[in-house]
């Protein structure tokens, strides 16, 4: 079977105004305190994340193909068959058993990790990196390894002046391939804090324990999001054919995220967004995620000394041919069951070049997560 050809677009992502892109929780849902979603998912005070899930990257992706197609009309999908033939039938699955890519339709193959990118003096946009964790910490394999008690070491060459037990890990980034200065997380984000009173729908009344805050981000100057995709060209004018091709959408507005942000789309020629470099591997003690990654305990277990951070993850499962509402407040079921990724920056350090190796299969197993930007790392 002849494989299609895949065109690379570089996607750049403007904030309009503030942003918010959702986390585990949400606000409170309905007016019934007790309540089994709002017990367990809802919270008065709700932060956005940094960065937009990969997963909302490919919704809007998805929905910027259907809605623009003959097979949607007046905010619904008018010809299911159609639909799913153009997007498939499915939003992100986890397949557990195989960890086979998932089927997005002919026209969309896959999309690359979400970075932040800076305008440099040239009028250059460039890449940032998320710093690994042990950035700042002179630590080396040969350390973790003579101190190593249950995978924690004994005792670490700390850089001077940093304290792990005040200061934590730090989180930062540099400009790719750049041996710069640490751009701080304060540097890049803006916070843009909200505080309301939630009234009931029916009486106008104050609701108790009322008060809600709600924290979004602006992003400063010169700084906004990027990532690549993988088209088909061939296929997107075939059953779209008022699409002359993928750039046409180019300057579009697209809401992106639980809140319906919204972003001003640039379409260009992609760079060389490899996210795995290849040093001599029969040298390679360690890797860094460059994105959120989705490991089996068993799989992060290869690894002698680890330095990480965890992060929630949690996706909208949606069917073209089933789903009439595609919106959580009025479809519970939708939401998957709780994931947990090691976050980008986390470091893994091993005993065995041959161990190096066997955990970057296993990271690079997880097939429906690289399709969509998880599971990226550079060796060390």
């Amino acid at each position: 079977m002849r494989t299609p050809t895949m065109t690379d677009f570089h996607i750049a992502l403007t904030p309009i105004d503030k942003f918010y892109f959702g986390g585990d929780m949400t606000f409170p849902v309905g007016n019934d305190k007790n309540d089994a979603f709002n017990t367990k998912f809802s919270s008065y005070i709700i932060e956005s994340t940094y960065f937009p899930q990969q997963t909302s990257l490919l919704g809007m992706l998805r929905y910027l193909l259907l809605s623009n197609s003959r097979y949607f009309s007046n905010g619904r999908i008018i010809d299911k068959e159609g639909a799913a033939g153009l997007i498939g039938e499915q939003s992100f699955m986890v397949n557990e058993d195989g960890h086979r890519p998932n089927d997005y339709g002919p026209v969309l193959k896959s999309i690359s990790t979400c970075r932040l990118q800076t305008l440099d003096t040239n009028g250059r946009w460039n890449d940032l990196n998320v710093i690994p964790f042990d950035d700042r910490l002179n630590i080396t394999f040969d350390d973790c390894r003579s101190g190593n008690i249950n995978g924690f070491p004994r005792k670490i060459p700390w850089n001077s002046g940093y304290n792990p037990k005040t200061t934590g890990i730090v989180h930062g980034f540099r400009p790719v391939g750049e041996k710069q200065p640490v751009i701080n997380m304060e540097d890049i984000f803006e916070k843009d804090t909200h505080l309301g009173i939630n009234r009931n729908i029916k009486t106008g009344k104050t609701e108790d324990n009322a008060l809600y805050k709600q924290v979004c981000y602006r992003l400063r100057k010169n700084y906004r999001f990027g990532f690549s995709v993988k088209i088909n060209e061939a296929a997107l004018s075939q059953l779209m054919p008022d699409i002359k091709n993928f750039k046409d959408f180019d300057g579009q507005i697209v809401s992106v995220g639980g809140d319906g942000s919204r972003f001003v789309l640039s379409i260009g020629p992609a760079t060389d967004g490899s996210a795995t470099s290849r040093p001599n591997e029969s040298d390679i003690r360690a890797i860094v995620l460059t994105s959120p990654s989705y490991l089996d305990a068993e799989d992060a277990a290869i690894a002698s000394f680890t330095i990480t951070e965890i992060v929630p993850f949690r996706f909208i499962r949606t069917n073209v041919r089933t789903t009439k509402v595609y919106d959580i407040v009025h479809d519970r079921n939708s939401r998957s069951v709780l994931y947990q990724l090691y976050s980008a920056g986390s470091v893994f350090y091993f005993e065995s070049s041959q161990d190096s190796a066997e955990f970057r299969k296993r990271l690079e197993a997880k097939n429906e997560f690289r399709q969509i930007g998880y599971n990226q790392y550079i060796l060390k």
